[in-house]
């Protein structure tokens, strides 16, 4: 889902008011053209809501990109939020989707993911009955910045989402590893010579 970023801009500063910030990795990566450098900075906005046992936990990226360099450079950034299943150990992508912007030299742009929310609610008891544990809960982000179709920046949190994210669709899969090289058959013995016969007497 495709947003302009002052519309997202103007929605979060009013639905994330109280909101924590967290501030994530940044990575400077070079890239072509070689005058340019993107340095990636991203800040996770968090907010939480309690209602009895339910708990909606609610995020936002605040994705900054900075041109050092005296191109201007069109960038893809593609982002993803990752939770759990409460009862399971696997990650499931709660959300995924892009930005893109055309990153003037010498310049800095923030851009404003959606908001996305996850809601669990912990086992308790209604009507004197046992509830059993439910929903989703985050558990990281993480994003990638493209330029010409080539990877220049990413960051991740934790960093474990490195690998959810390879996997993901629309997202490149991870580079395969090369094959063991395949063993030699063990060399065959040379025949013996022939052993003449004896000679008649």
């Amino acid at each position: 889902m495709k947003t302009p970023t002052l519309l997202l801009a103007a929605l979060l500063t009013a639905a994330t008011a109280g909101a924590q910030l967290s501030p994530g990795p940044s990575t400077p990566t070079p890239i072509l053209p070689a005058t340019s450098v993107v340095r990636l900075k991203v800040e996770q906005e968090s907010k939480s809501e309690t209602d009895g046992p339910k708990r909606t936990q609610k995020r936002a990226l605040k994705i900054t990109l900075t041109n050092t360099g005296t191109d201007s450079l069109p960038l893809r950034v593609k982002y993803a939020f990752f939770g759990r299943v409460v009862g399971s150990h696997d990650t499931v992508a709660i959300d995924h989707s892009d930005l893109t912007t055309q990153l003037q030299p010498k310049a800095e742009q923030t851009l404003t993911t959606a908001t996305q929310s996850a809601t669990m609610t912990a086992e308790h008891y209604q009507d004197k009955k046992k509830v059993e544990a439910s929903g989703q809960k985050f558990t990281g982000y993480g994003v990638k910045v493209y330029h010409l179709g080539k990877v220049i920046a990413e960051a991740f949190a934790p960093s474990s989402v490195a690998d959810d994210m390879a996997t993901m669709p629309g997202l490149p899969g991870p580079k395969p590893k090369p094959a063991a090289p395949a063993a030699k058959p063990a060399p065959k013995p040379a025949p013996k010579p022939a052993t003449p016969a004896p000679s008649p007497t």
